[in-house]
């Protein structure tokens, strides 16, 4: 809201993407009145994102999540090799992470790619971001928002599972519509462009 303010945006449309999509939440039902269009793009869900105990084949223990900073600082998984690999500006091993995870289906090109990296390798906090993400909650705030709200989702998304992400569709009430990529994941900005950027432009035009 402060980088708004500085900037002097007055009434606007936000779109968020994963974690960005919690930030987008926040600032709408901070400022309902400034936000005329709400577009959730694989959002991370208003429940919060849940991080689990990894087992001795590195698979999440879904009956044990975790719930300190400590624990998620110490996650063999998620954490400490992107964390290892942004103290050590390795780039190849934090592609790979992306291409694991988020351009798992479809790899931007050489030269946007070296781009992103750019501003992937400036991330600072991630286990900050990591437990914030754990511990948000927006649930009981959502009906704060009074302008439109666009979901869409990628049906492949491995980050935020579709049926996660489901289960929490009611929770956005009347003013919510979804739009679900069928062959997108994380990222249908680079998966399915053409129809990502259609949905965009409708959801822009309320």
């Amino acid at each position: 809201m402060e980088f708004a303010d500085a900037l002097y945006i007055g009434e606007c449309y936000l779109v968020g993407w994963s974690t960005g999509g919690g930030v987008a939440m926040e600032f709408a039902t901070e400022r309902p009145e400034q936000v005329k269009g709400l577009t959730l793009l694989d959002s991370v869900p208003p429940t919060g994102y849940p991080m689990f105990r990894k087992g001795p084949d590195f698979q999440p223990i879904l009956t044990e999540p975790l719930t300190t900073k400590d624990e998620v600082a110490s996650d063999p998984v998620q954490i400490i090799p992107a964390v290892n690999a942004l103290k050590a500006g390795d780039r190849a091993t934090m592609k790979h992470i992306w291409n694991l995870t988020i351009y798992n289906l479809n790899q931007p090109s050489d030269e946007d790619y070296e781009v992103f990296l750019d501003g992937i390798m400036k991330q600072r906090c991630p286990v900050d971001v990591a437990y914030s993400l754990l511990t948000f909650n927006i649930a009981d705030r959502l009906h704060l928002i009074k302008c439109p709200i666009t979901i869409m989702h990628g049906e492949k998304d491995i980050v935020v599972p579709l049926a996660w992400a489901q289960a929490t569709f009611p929770l956005y009430g009347a003013n919510a519509k979804t739009v679900i990529f069928e062959n997108a994941g994380h990222s249908p900005i680079s998966d399915m462009p053409d129809e990502f950027f259609a949905a965009l432009r409708a959801a822009l035009s309320v």
